[in-house]
């Protein structure tokens, strides 16, 4: 169940309850409120659970952002002999 549907339940249980409990029909009533309750305990533990989830990508993608990846180093046959040119607005 999505949490909007666990949210849509809710609704529709609280206010068949309180309908059902102000007519005095209190069976019904106190059936539809715990039906109520169920559902947004299931709403709420989905909530918590989504919550949780961004925190910890929004931790993750913190801790990557501060890692530097390594550069290898150049060690390789004829490393030294590798030419960059100057900059554009540094050329003669």
């Amino acid at each position: 169940m999505s949490k909007a549907k666990a949210l849509k339940y809710t609704i529709l249980w609280a206010v068949l309850a309180a309908i059902l409990l102000i007519a005095h029909i209190t069976l019904f009533g106190t059936f539809f409120a715990l039906l109520a309750v169920i559902s947004l305990i299931t709403w709420l533990m989905k909530a918590m659970r989504d919550e949780a989830t961004i925190q910890e990508a929004g931790a993750r993608q913190k801790h990557e952002a501060t890692r530097l990846p390594e550069l290898p180093a150049m060690t390789s046959k004829g490393s030294d002999r590798l030419f960059v040119p100057p900059p554009l607005d540094r050329r003669s």
